[in-house]
């Protein structure tokens, strides 16, 4: 399997801060150096003032943000309340372009749609490869920090991984044994994913030969607990894993027509509790994975649709240039956001710095974020 660990965004701020913006929406205010208004920005809302003051509470807002010369004076965002006992409101992504809050969750939502997904879906299946090649029936494994892994495989038996087989993999508390970065050393990871092996060509695992398989995994209720938020992944992942002796590349080839994720937050400060999901449909990923040099290639696409409290925020995923990955941290590549009118950038200058750049109806704003925030 693939080394690919990367989730980006499953714990932290980042629907908290969304739910700032679109709950304060009335109030204007773009964050960062600068702000613009552009037609069409702004976000219908018919949400409490209660709920606003809660959800700010936990709010912070970080980088630096630039705007481009001809942008709009800087204004409240136009912003409508629907009629009276409707609760549906809708944050739009031209939000992005004047404030730097909602670039940088969307940003961050995008961010574990896609590569998130990925990341995660592909180290959950290493228990259960690692059980099928050895040829355990059941075992149950000691995770490094805490908890167990209990793993059970229908090859009784029989060492290598068949046409035909199903498999799954419980995590109980599990801490330490599945690294991606959105993990600390606290967070622990439950529920469990469900394995059915389609085909198989050649011997899995071999170094010196050929081989593929293709499989489904779905994650039942796969849930990062830390210590104020529990983010619960569910949903069917269709991939194919091949391995190319000559170039000694792994490469994993996935899709899925719908996933969600679901997050439940509790405000340190306050106590409020806020809960969000992200729909994710049309979800496709490729990840080319060099085993001599231990670096990956990713590019992704899926349609994103993120509700928190209530308001929504939709747009498109897509990678114009391949993400590359070394050490489990993204170093290069672009990753865009898309709606109808507006487009977001989010390019890595290394591991530790992104670029967000939002242009939407000729008005364009740039935020650096680092790779901390985003995935915090």
């Amino acid at each position: 399997m693939a080394r690919h660990d990367t989730a980006w965004a499953a714990g932290g701020k980042f629907f908290g801060l969304l739910m700032v913006v679109a709950l304060g929406a009335c109030g204007g205010g773009g964050g960062g150096s600068g702000a613009a208004s552009t037609a069409g920005a702004g976000a219908t809302t018919a949400a409490s003032a209660g709920a606003a003051a809660g959800a700010a509470s936990g709010a912070s807002s970080s980088g630096a943000a630039s705007v481009a010369s001809g942008s709009a004076a800087a204004s409240s965002p136009a912003a409508s309340s629907p009629a009276s006992g409707t609760t549906a409101t809708v944050l739009k992504l031209s939000t992005a372009v004047q404030n730097q809050t909602v670039a940088k969750e969307a940003a961050a939502s995008g961010m574990l749609s896609s590569v998130g997904v990925a990341g995660l879906y592909m180290a959950a299946a290493r228990p259960f490869l690692t059980a099928a090649l050895a040829g355990a029936p059941a075992a149950t494994t000691n995770c490094a920090r805490g908890g167990s892994i209990a793993t059970v495989v229908s090859n009784v038996g029989a060492p290598g991984l068949r046409a035909g087989e199903t498999a799954s993999v419980s995590f109980a508390q599990c801490v330490g044994q599945i690294s991606a970065p959105e993990l600390s050393a606290a967070d622990a990871l439950g529920g469990g994913v469900n394995f059915a092996v389609q085909s198989v060509q050649g011997s899995v695992g071999s170094r010196t030969a050929n081989w593929s398989y293709t499989a489904t995994e779905t994650a039942n209720a796969l849930a990062i607990a830390s210590s104020d938020a529990t983010t619960t992944f569910n949903g069917t992942v269709t991939f194919t894993v091949a391995y190319d002796a000559a170039t000694a590349t792994i490469t994993t080839t996935a899709n899925a027509p719908s996933l969600t994720i679901t997050r439940t937050q509790t405000s340190a400060s306050s106590g409020t509790t806020l809960d969000g999901s992200i729909a994710i449909t049309s979800l496709a990923w490729t990840d080319i994975d060099n085993v001599a040099s231990a670096t990956e290639s990713l590019s992704a696409s899926c349609a994103v649709s993120d509700v928190v409290e209530g308001v929504t925020l939709a747009f498109n995923v897509t990678t114009p240039v391949a993400l590359t990955i070394a050490n489990g941290a993204i170093t290069a590549g672009t990753q865009q956001l898309a709606s109808t009118d507006t487009t977001e950038t989010i390019v890595a200058q290394n591991a530790t710095t992104f670029v967000l750049t939002v242009t939407s109806q000729g008005v364009t704003g740039v935020w650096t974020q680092s790779a901390s925030s985003l995935a915090s």
